[in-house]
């Protein structure tokens, strides 16, 4: 038995590589389209595979796991990538994403990027929801400028800010 190290036909798909979003997406469509719930998060995250390639992964939250709707592998020596990168697959991804649902898009504290927010939000009509470090700065208006670590939130309790600004370097304006 002849062994290969690339892959160029499997079942019938003939050509140097395959495209498995392309055999995927209408499954994952057709699944997203039954959806029930008014709400949807997905979730945006990086992986690193052998200091060499960075995965970048959009997931559909559901009973909290993470079922991974869309991707992209890039040849990167680091899971942080230009802003651009995320771009493309998140159009794509809205794509998949049933016209009567809410989407919130989840992600860490390496995703909190003004440019980023505002795609969200302008490009794709979704609502983020980004984890942010302690020394993260928010200006709110008759406060002025302040880091996270000055709110005194007790374990397991969530705090929610509206109409504030972001970074004291590049400013965005989060409602």
């Amino acid at each position: 038995m002849r062994q290969s190290r690339n892959v160029d036909s499997v079942d019938g798909c003939n050509g140097p590589r395959i495209n498995p979003q392309r055999l995927y997406s209408p499954l994952i469509q057709e699944a997203l389209n039954r959806w029930e719930n008014e709400l949807l998060y997905l979730s945006l995250d990086t992986s690193m595979l052998w200091n060499q390639y960075c995965l970048i992964r959009v997931a559909v939250v559901y009973r909290g796991r993470a079922v991974p709707v869309a991707w992209r592998v890039l040849e990167h020596s680091s899971s942080s990538v230009k802003i651009g990168s995320y771009f493309d697959l998140l159009l794509a991804v809205s794509r998949l994403m049933p016209d009567r649902v809410k989407v919130v898009l989840l992600a860490d504290r390496g995703f909190i990027n003004t440019q980023l927010m505002k795609y969200v939000l302008a490009e794709l009509g979704w609502h983020y929801r980004i984890r942010i470090k302690s020394d993260f700065w928010l200006w709110r208006p008759g406060k002025g400028w302040s880091q996270v670590r000055d709110f005194h939130v007790l374990r397991g309790e969530a705090l929610l800010l509206q109409n504030v600004w972001i970074h004291k370097t590049e400013y965005a304006w989060c409602s």
